[in-house]
């Protein structure tokens, strides 16, 4: 779906100071796990990273009501399963 150029004007006037804060967080983020990288098993970070996906799963099941609420449930689990694998790792 094309957006026309004032309907892009208007969303910008009006949350321009959210996409500038999300733009900051979403680099400092990424900057965070460049630095953890330098310093960690890079298998236990990548692993350990995927854990946002059980977040966003549970938020968007609970607060969002997405469908297939029990389907996304199940493979955060999973996630989180192995997630908490990694870390116990020896």
């Amino acid at each position: 779906m094309t957006k026309s150029k004032e309907t892009i004007s208007i969303e910008w006037r009006n949350y321009k100071s959210k996409a500038i804060l999300n733009g900051v967080l979403v680099l400092g983020g990424y900057l965070l796990i460049l630095m953890a990288f330098t310093m960690g098993k890079v298998s236990y970070i990548t692993g350990l990273r995927q854990i946002s996906i059980v977040f966003a799963v549970l938020l968007g099941g609970h607060i969002l009501k997405e469908k297939h609420k029990s389907i996304r449930l199940i493979a955060a689990s999973i996630i989180f399963l192995g997630a908490f694998l990694i870390s116990t790792a020896v």
